[in-house]
């Protein structure tokens, strides 16, 4: 994902046609995350996967954590079921922008 000036790191898993993001401010950023800014991480996704109309979007730290960690276990899933409950879980407590 093309990087945005207002975050550090971001951190991506999607179910279906929703994508789940933790992301770390850049230090110089003193905003915060409205929907202008989920706008624009919506955007820059649907440049890279155009089935993802759905965003839910943090910047809790103790979240963003759980979506890193989620997204370094895809890498040597041998199932997905447990990703997709614990993604499902994450996503139960944040509030989906767009769709």
């Amino acid at each position: 994902m093309e990087k945005l000036s207002e975050v550090d790191e971001a951190y991506v898993v999607t179910i279906g046609d929703t994508a789940i993001v933790g992301m770390k401010y850049a230090s110089q950023y003193q905003g915060q995350l409205d929907d202008r800014l989920k706008k624009m991480v919506l955007t820059r996704i649907q440049t890279v996967d155009k089935t993802i109309t759905k965003a839910a979007v943090t910047d809790n730290a103790a979240l963003t954590t759980g979506i890193q960690a989620l997204a370094e276990s895809l890498k040597s899933a041998s199932s997905l079921d447990d990703v997709n409950d614990k993604a499902e879980e994450i996503l139960r407590q944040l509030t989906v922008y767009g769709g």
